[in-house]
């Protein structure tokens, strides 16, 4: 299985895309993320909607920061990220999980630094090329 992770500079939390799976009309993949005191997975899929490198690319492109929060989601709404940023190049990426089997949800917010939107972006792009 091919993955990407993306470590926060601030307390080590991680953000983790995990492909397991390519079809002709779609790439499933897993979404995880690690904190120090929690951590979850879910899965998610580029049915009906971009992948999430084109989230990662826009972000990248405007690393000197936007207004509103940028926000790729799936089609199920199982993994939900959303993006905002502030005048010091800090970017806050909004993290929410769930399943689709029960009620179980999981929000984190990782930060990260404008500086390492451009890796991020072309790490994630090879990743669901």
């Amino acid at each position: 299985m091919a993955c990407v992770q993306f470590k926060s500079p601030n307390n080590g939390s991680t953000l983790t895309f995990t492909v397991t799976s390519r079809l002709e009309e779609e790439t499933i993949f897993d979404v995880a993320v690690k904190t120090r005191l929690f951590s979850g997975t879910s899965e998610s899929s580029t049915y009906m909607v971009l992948s999430p490198s084109y989230f990662f690319r826009e972000m990248a492109k405007e690393w000197e920061g936007w207004k509103a929060a940028k926000i790729w989601c799936d089609l199920e709404q199982r993994v939900h990220i959303a993006a905002t940023t502030d005048a010091l190049g800090h970017i806050c990426l909004t993290i929410k999980l769930r399943t689709l089997e029960s009620d179980e949800k999981l929000t984190v917010k990782l930060s990260f630094e404008a500086g390492q939107l451009e890796a991020m972006s072309n790490e994630i792009d090879a990743l669901f090329k």
